[in-house]
């Protein structure tokens, strides 16, 4: 005898139990509607456990305690150039200075990071406008220079 299209009542109760098993998983993964929606997710700001993680980096002087990213205000460079010039923040204490650069290449960007050196007691000192050149592996072609994500603003390294 059939009593669903054709099929066995046995066979008929198969496929309707498979198609409410189906509906209930979506439903579940789907999260029924009673969860909120997520907000809009605000971009974690960059950090360094230590200096290695920072790709293509140079260290001029590994001798400080203690690191930091600078903050790049400007970076430019002719297209036939093997170096960019990079304009950073950084401050007149005696107890710190530059100590790396690092240079990342990407399709359309060069993207440079300034690592400066400090002691670890070293109170900042007044702000002042730094400038340097750092060298490119390639010369800049038509890639945009720009200052790396991890120099947007000073980051403490570790």
């Amino acid at each position: 005898m059939s009593t669903f299209s054709g099929r066995s009542p046995r066979r008929a109760a198969l496929v309707a139990g498979s198609t409410l098993s189906v509906v209930l998983a979506l439903t579940a993964c789907s999260g029924g509607g009673d969860e909120p929606e997520p907000g809009p997710t605000t971009p974690t700001a960059p950090s360094l456990s230590s200096l290695g993680e920072l790709r293509g980096l140079t260290m001029i002087d590994t001798s400080w305690e203690a690191f930091r990213t600078a903050k790049v205000t400007a970076v430019t460079g002719r297209p036939d150039a093997r170096a960019v010039d990079v304009t950073y923040e950084a401050t007149d204490a005696t107890c710190e200075a530059l100590a790396g650069f690092a240079e990342r290449r990407t399709e359309d960007q060069v993207q440079v990071t300034i690592v400066i050196g400090h002691e670890d007691d070293c109170e900042p000192g007044a702000p002042v406008t730094a400038r340097t050149s750092v060298p490119l592996t390639e010369p800049l072609g038509t890639a945009e220079p720009v200052a790396s994500r991890f120099s947007a603003e000073s980051i403490e390294i570790g």
